[in-house]
């Protein structure tokens, strides 16, 4: 538009209105990705530190799938004795019931 033109005075302030609210969103969401970017750094540190102290290759991603199954086939063992330790303790747990009874009557 030539500078010669009159221009529309509440025209150019919607215009305005309309960029500012336009920019302040766009800050907003920088702020929300800065915020979400800290964040992963923050637990991509924590994971990083574990996988080093688990002695794990990090830069071979095989050597990490192998000991995710070991660790996930160890788990299910453990879960395993812990079943059958539940069971025998109850078992026990019966047993002493029982004795008590017999001793007391």
């Amino acid at each position: 538009m030539p500078e010669s033109v009159p221009r529309d005075v509440a025209a150019v302030e919607r215009e305005l209105g309309a960029l500012e609210k336009g920019v302040d969103r766009l800050v907003r969401e920088l702020e929300e990705y800065r915020s979400r970017t800290s964040a992963a750094e923050g637990e991509h540190a924590r994971l990083t530190g574990l996988l080093a102290k688990s002695g794990v290759d990090m830069s071979d991603p095989a050597s990490l799938e192998r000991r995710l199954q070991e660790l996930t086939e160890e788990n299910s063992r453990l879960r395993e004795v812990l079943r059958e330790a539940r069971i025998r303790a109850k078992r026990i747990r019966g047993r002493l019931i029982v004795m008590e009874d017999e001793s007391a009557g």
